[in-house]
């Protein structure tokens, strides 16, 4: 059985602003954590997620729905098209790195494509 105490403090900063003038104040709150009870077990080192936030590649021309990823995500993708969200299975599939817009989500050329995974 042990008891750990722990302080943790935390600092934001607050502003307050009207027209005439801004305040910017430091606010800090504490906080202590008592617990009782047996030691758990050792945790391990954890793992590395490798993480990317990427252009797709790919002709953005109205006509092709093919754009490629540099790798295979290891889960879902967050998907955007011109900064929304796109859903899986409604405006896209994903096929290991590659992915195919919907018959009426085809980007053209001024639009931005992005993708954001762990792989």
């Amino acid at each position: 059985m042990s008891t750990v105490i722990r302080t943790v403090v935390s600092t934001r900063t607050i502003i307050i602003g009207n027209n005439s003038r801004t305040i910017v104040r430091p606010v800090t709150a504490t906080r202590t954590i008592r617990t009782t009870g047996p030691q758990g077990p050792a945790g391990n080192n954890g793992t590395t997620a490798n993480f990317t936030a990427e252009a797709l590649s790919g002709t953005k021309n109205g006509v092709n729905r093919i754009f490629t990823i540099s790798q295979t995500p290891s889960f879902e993708i967050d998907l955007k098209w011109n900064g929304l969200s796109q859903l899986l299975g409604r405006d896209y599939t994903r096929s290991g790195a590659t992915i195919t817009m919907a018959t009426d989500s085809i980007p053209i050329s001024t639009d931005d494509l992005t993708a954001t995974y762990n792989f």
